[in-house]
């Protein structure tokens, strides 16, 4: 899990965060929250998988091409202030 807290000055406005994220596929799981709260924003981001074995399979190639698509449009968000 990683939680991120970006606060910003007095005198900045906050036109736009990013849209919050969540996916479940197979064994993977991720999911990206973002909130203000008056002018700190806070993200948090969570992966979780639960493999049950060592070999990785056909779908499960799917799977990990599925959620780096998720990921990339995630970890490329943007903030927009002014």
């Amino acid at each position: 899990m990683e939680d991120i807290s970006l606060e910003f000055g007095e005198s900045v406005a906050i036109d736009r965060i990013p849209s919050n994220v969540s996916l479940q596929r197979g064994p993977l799981s991720y999911k990206a929250s973002y909130s203000l709260e008056g002018k700190t924003l806070k993200v948090r981001r969570e992966f979780e998988e639960r493999r049950s074995g060592p070999v990785c399979g056909v779908q499960d190639d799917q799977d990990w091409n599925a959620l780096r698509e998720v990921l990339l449009r995630d970890l490329r968000g943007q903030v927009f202030f002014r």
